[in-house]
């Protein structure tokens, strides 16, 4: 395990929707844009590490780029 994150059952499940949702809405063509606050708050983010590494995967595991989460960096 690279990160050693812990989260509980129910976060994973709440998490995957989350992805799923995300994932078709991509595909759609339908993204969301990030206001640039959020965007700050997350470059900020002790966890941004773990983070993009997550997205990253999702990126590759199933052909879709998330286009706000690079700006974070």
């Amino acid at each position: 395990m690279k990160n050693h994150f812990e989260i509980s059952d129910y976060s994973i499940r709440n998490f995957a929707l989350h992805i799923s949702v995300a994932i078709t809405r991509i595909k759609d063509g339908k993204e969301l844009e990030l206001d640039a606050n959020i965007e700050k708050e997350l470059g900020t983010s002790p966890d941004i590490d773990l983070l993009l590494s997550i997205v990253n995967e999702i990126e590759k595991a199933f052909q879709v780029h998330f286009t706000n989460v690079r700006t974070c960096e």
